[in-house]
């Protein structure tokens, strides 16, 4: 079992509760190959690519990235057959003097199967592929095969070799965060041109289906991507309220926080899970109003990672400040 916290991935064995090795990660998340022999992530110092086993943590190889320079925010995606994509705000990109702030999106092929020598470095990566955009406010998230990419003034759909299907203007100052469904459509949450925010949907072929305006200054910052539900509804959660959008971008309902949540997931039934201080809740719709169910406290400490349920059982996991907790939820949301 591979976990990611705020600042380390730790690998698990499940069974015991005993930790097989664990370690510090960089800007990026941690990223599991769909073959589940390793799992990747950005190393911090210096900007590389750190592959592990998922079996017992061992490092594997390593790569440095960020098309001569270093990224920031760094996306990471795995499109099989020992590919790779890395993406992000390219901090110094050559020839480019003095040191230009880009976005760039790579294409990686890291060999099938990867071969590294004596030290660790990776000896048959080859980059295939650069995308790069003369903006700093770009985000990315995989769409079907390929990807999304939002940007000021607009959003581009491109397929798994980084070319262009589509490219659509949309009248919004920067994209805040994004998230794409299984239909292909996109949920971001935009600086608008008067600098006020909103959540916006977007069709599949990129027509605006809803606009709701989002007033930070009441409701606080989104803290992540909008989390996705079953049915395609989305949920917004800030430090101090969660709104639940229905698949076409309507309110369902919202509901204040009195602490900011930690992360926040969404079950296979479509029942929203939240960290909340040490305790993780459950939120579920009940004749179109939320209803909470606290399933699990832990007491002192912040937890500060999305609850996960686990297969088979659905054991709940969650972490907090310097450890893992596997979890009998109780009550009916258990």
């Amino acid at each position: 079992m591979l976990v990611q916290t705020a600042t380390h991935w730790v690998l698990l064995d499940s069974e015991r509760g005993e930790v097989l090795a664990s370690g510090p990660r960089g800007r990026s998340e941690v990223l599991l190959d769909p073959s589940g022999e390793r799992f990747y992530f950005e190393r911090l110092s210096p900007h590389t690519l750190s592959a592990h086993s998922a079996r017992d943590g061992r490092e594997e190889f390593g790569r440095s990235i960020g098309h001569a320079g270093s990224f920031e925010r760094t996306f990471l995606a795995c499109l099989g057959g020992g590919r790779l994509a890395v993406g992000g705000v390219a901090a110094r990109i050559a020839p480019y003097r003095p040191p230009d702030e880009l976005g760039a999106l790579e294409l990686w092929s890291l060999g099938d199967p990867p071969r590294a020598d004596d030290v660790g470095v990776l000896l048959t990566a080859e980059r295939v592929q650069v995308l790069t955009m003369r903006t700093r406010r770009v985000l990315f998230a995989r769409r079907g095969e390929g990807f999304a990419l939002a940007f000021p003034g607009g959003v581009a759909f491109l397929d798994a070799e980084l070319n262009v299907e589509r490219a659509l203007r949309a009248e919004f100052r920067a994209p805040e965060r994004l998230s794409v469904d299984l239909d292909g459509r996109c949920h971001l949450l935009v600086q608008e041109e008067d600098g006020g925010s909103a959540y916006w949907l977007l069709s599949a072929d990129g027509k605006l289906l809803a606009r709701v305006p989002w007033d930070r200054a009441r409701d606080g910052d989104v803290l992540a991507p909008p989390v996705l539900g079953p049915d395609h509804a989305a949920f917004l959660v800030s430090g101090k309220t969660v709104r639940a959008l229905d698949p076409l971008g309507r309110l369902r309902w919202e509901l204040p926080l009195e602490t900011a949540t930690g992360g926040a997931s969404v079950t296979a039934d479509g029942v929203l899970l939240l960290s909340l201080g040490g305790a993780v809740e459950a939120v579920r719709t009940e004749g179109g109003e939320p209803r909470r169910e606290r399933l699990v406290d832990l007491g002192s400490g912040r937890l500060s990672t999305a609850p996960v349920l686990a297969p088979p059982d659905g054991r709940l996991l969650v972490a907090g400040p310097g450890a893992v907790h596997c979890c009998e939820a109780v009550g009916e949301g258990r």
